[in-house]
């Protein structure tokens, strides 16, 4: 299992970006910001820079991360662009870049919604896992605090209710701490049967509030996690999502932390 990175948790600048990592071992490359923006709505000449650096570093892009559905389900029209015009753009863009994954969020939840309102996130994921199996992608929700989805459960329960092969977890143990469940194992056990991609960040609690810190401060038991991700769902990679600035600086402590835990893992 080899380590991948979101790459502007190193620096905005992919070219940039993949200089370092290649220098910690890392060849596999999350896209979700660049200099311009969020994909897909990025400067055209940056994109084919972007797609420069691959060809001639040799690296793989392993998903793009557009950061749609970060938004409540009352806001329908946002909801609806989303769907119709960001998903078909960044499968645009992910077909070029080599990927067949794509991670989305779950929508934020509002004050005063109504329980039955996940009936409808379920109705609109079977939409987007349709949009996925047409196109040829899959499509990994990221569960995110104050989301639908949220912890592994809840996700899980959504993504057991859409019952597609095209929509998958997008599996992240700090958004599940942050949630308030143990991400491993308890989040694992509810989660693992959907997951495709893993996210790795880590957070301890501080005065009642989720604080992120670097990865093997925190509270979070990523050994334990990547012993049963080799045992019961071997992955290609795990990706390093830093979030502590500066950036640079703890995304190498930390890609230099989670190569030596892999070393030793085996």
């Amino acid at each position: 299992m080899k380590l991948g990175i979101v790459s502007d948790e190193i620096v905005p600048d992919f070219a940039e970006a993949v200089w370092h990592g290649k220098r910690w071992g890392i060849f596999d490359y999350e896209i979700r910001v660049l200099r311009t923006g969020r994909v897909p709505n990025i400067d055209r000449e940056e994109f084919r820079s972007v797609m420069r650096t691959v060809d001639r570093e040799r690296v793989r892009v392993t998903a793009l991360s557009p950061g749609v559905f970060k938004i409540p389900l009352k806001d329908r029209e946002r909801v609806e662009k989303e769907i119709t015009e960001v998903l078909p753009e960044t499968f645009r863009l992910a077909e070029q870049l080599g990927t067949r994954l794509i991670i989305v969020f779950g929508f934020e939840n509002y004050p005063g919604e109504p329980e039955d309102n996940r009936d409808r996130v379920v109705e609109i994921f079977g939409r987007v896992a349709r949009l996925g199996q047409e196109h040829g992608f899959t499509i990994a929700v990221e569960n995110e605090p104050n989301h639908w989805c949220d912890t592994a459960s809840r996700t899980a329960a959504i993504l057991r209710g859409v019952n597609s092969p095209y929509l998958r977890s997008n599996w992240d143990l700090g958004n599940c701490f942050c949630s308030g469940e143990t991400p491993f194992p308890d989040g694992w056990r509810a989660i693992r049967d959907f997951v495709v991609n893993v996210h790795i960040k880590d957070y301890c609690r501080k005065n009642g509030n989720c604080e992120c810190v670097l990865v093997g401060d925190g509270e979070i038991d990523y050994e334990g996690q990547l012993v049963a991700l080799q045992r019961e769902k071997p992955l290609h990679h795990v990706t390093l999502e830093t979030h502590v600035t500066p950036f640079l600086q703890s995304s190498r402590i930390c890609a230099h932390r989670l190569q030596a835990m892999l070393r030793r893992l085996g």
